[in-house]
């Protein structure tokens, strides 16, 4: 099991921090701004993916982790309007990418967002345009744009909310749908 010093997250791209694998050995872990990387009970594992890049990583159980972690930050960023966050977890390979869902009383809410506060927490709203729909994302790396989270904000039981509620129900009742899923991401990301 590897431990680490308790850090700043921020400041992860630009510190060398020392992981112990136990009390006689010692690994230096040099971070940069590759990806944020997280090192959690089960090992490390890199969380993002640059612009223009395909990559797909194993499923990790962290993930609903960092999901909670970021539900409970937008919660206390933009909650008035919030009805629910959603997280599109399969126990499948995906993009080592946060994929979260927030479904809001009213898409108009959005331009009420305290765009400042977001931008303190490297969430910025992306020119995706789609009817009923706005995206944003988290950013550990701005030079690469590197995303680690990626945030649709759509109206609570609305189209998108509907179909992507759809897609959870359809995947937790056809295990052998998202193996096949998994496998043809695989073959395409290589």
């Amino acid at each position: 099991m590897l431990y680490m010093k308790k850090a700043d997250p921020k400041r992860l791209k630009e510190e060398t921090f020392q992981v112990f694998l136990n009390e006689e050995q010692e690994l230096r872990l040099w971070v940069t701004s590759i990806s944020f990387t997280t090192i959690h009970g089960e090992g490390i594992f890199l969380l993002g993916v640059h612009k223009g890049q395909v990559k797909i990583a194993g499923h990790s159980t962290q993930w609903k982790d960092l999901f909670l972690e970021e539900k409970q930050l937008l919660l206390e960023m933009i909650g008035e309007s919030v009805v629910d966050i959603q997280h599109a977890i399969k126990n499948i390979s995906a993009k080592p990418i946060i994929d979260m869902l927030v479904g809001m009383k009213s898409l108009e809410d959005v331009d009420l967002f305290d765009r400042k506060r977001l931008a303190e927490e490297d969430i910025y709203r992306l020119k995706v345009v789609l009817d009923g729909k706005v995206v944003f994302a988290k950013f550990s790396d701005l030079k690469n744009l590197t995303k680690t989270h990626i945030i649709h904000v759509v109206e609570y039981k609305g189209d998108w909310w509907n179909q992507h509620l759809f897609s959870l129900d359809f995947s937790n009742e056809n295990p052998d749908a998202v193996r096949e899923y998994e496998a043809l991401k695989i073959e395409l990301a290589n």
